[in-house]
Formats: C-alpha cells, sequence, structure tokens
C-alpha cells in the first residue's frame, strides 16, 4: 500500500511516516474537547499511549491512518480499519482539525477515493453516537447510509449512548 497519496491538492501522509512535528499535531487534535468527547475511549491520551499506538500500527497491515494536509495546514485525521482484501471491505473513521470548518466532507472524499480506487474495496461501515449531529450529516451529505442501530452501547457522560451504523457502497 502506498504510504503517501494525492488527491484534489490534499496530501495523505500515513502515520507510520509522520515527522515530529505531524505526530504532536495529531495528538493535539485527538486531545481536543471538540474531539475527544466523541471517541469511544474519551480520556485524554498521553504521549506515550500516543506514540506506542504509532508503532503497533507498523505491524497491523488491517489498520491505515493518515493525517491530512494542503498547502502544509493540517486538515485532519482519517483511517480505514479492519480492512479485509477477501471481502473488500473495511471501517471508516475521521475526525478534523477542530480550528478548521467545513473539511470534514474534504477529508471523507479522500478516504473514500483511497478505499476504492486504490485499495480496490467494495464496501465502507462507519459508527457514529447518534448525538453527534454534525458527524451524520457530514456522512449523509457524501451518500452514506443508515443501516443499524447499536442500542444503548456507549457508555458517555453517565448514560448509555445509542450508536448509528452507515455504509456505503462503491459506485463504480
Amino acid at each position: 500500500m502506498a504510504k503517501i497519496f494525492t488527491f484534489n491538492g490534499v496530501q495523505a501522509i500515513n502515520f507510520v511516516d509522520l515527522k515530529e512535528k505531524e505526530i504532536y499535531k495529531v495528538l493535539e487534535f485527538r486531545n481536543h474537547p471538540e474531539i475527544c468527547k466523541w471517541m469511544y475511549n474519551s480520556s485524554i491520551l498521553s504521549l506515550q499511549a500516543h506514540l506506542d499506538f504509532l508503532e503497533s500500527l507498523k505491524t497491523t497491515p488491517s489498520t491505515c491512518y493518515w493525517v491530512f494536509k494542503k498547502d502544509e495546514e493540517f486538515l485532519g485525521v482519517g483511517s480505514l480499519k479492519r480492512i479485509n482484501i477477501a471481502h473488500k471491505n473495511a471501517y471508516l473513521g475521521i475526525y478534523k482539525n477542530p480550528e478548521k470548518k467545513g473539511v470534514g466532507d474534504e477529508i471523507l472524499q479522500f478516504l473514500e477515493y483511497i478505499a476504492f480506487d486504490s485499495f480496490g474495496l467494495h464496501s465502507l461501515v462507519l459508527e457514529v453516537i447518534a448525538s453527534n449531529k454534525k458527524a451524520i450529516a457530514c456522512y449523509e451529505r457524501n451518500k452514506f447510509v443508515h443501516t443499524g442501530t447499536l442500542k444503548e452501547y456507549i457508555f458517555m457522560n453517565k448514560k448509555y449512548q445509542d450508536v448509528l451504523i452507515y455504509g456505503k457502497i462503491n459506485a463504480k
């Protein structure tokens, strides 16, 4: 798999190839309150835990994470996990630079390009906490379809939260 992709003027850099500045920027995004609150593990991630995670990606071929940059500006992070080449599917994940507006669509479309055009996948699946209305709107704008609900799946903010499942089939 290619480590760096370029699409519509945006560059996707694989986490295993991040430079020191990029490593710290990704951790900063991940720990930002506006991002952290939507994570299944909403606790602050330590630098060591982050570095350990990055190291683990070197031996996990079914998981790829990228940082997305345009003109050296950080747009956000995206991932394909549980990549199954035999069944041609994967789970998609995304979080954007909390200081940037309107880049979620751009990152999502780039991930679709990587998944469908570069990896040759047939379908993508994602999970989103039901109260994350901004993310849901982004997925629906990009033609992801609600395919199911995991009732009271996550315990957050002292209550159980539903998680919605969305999917998309490669139209090509």
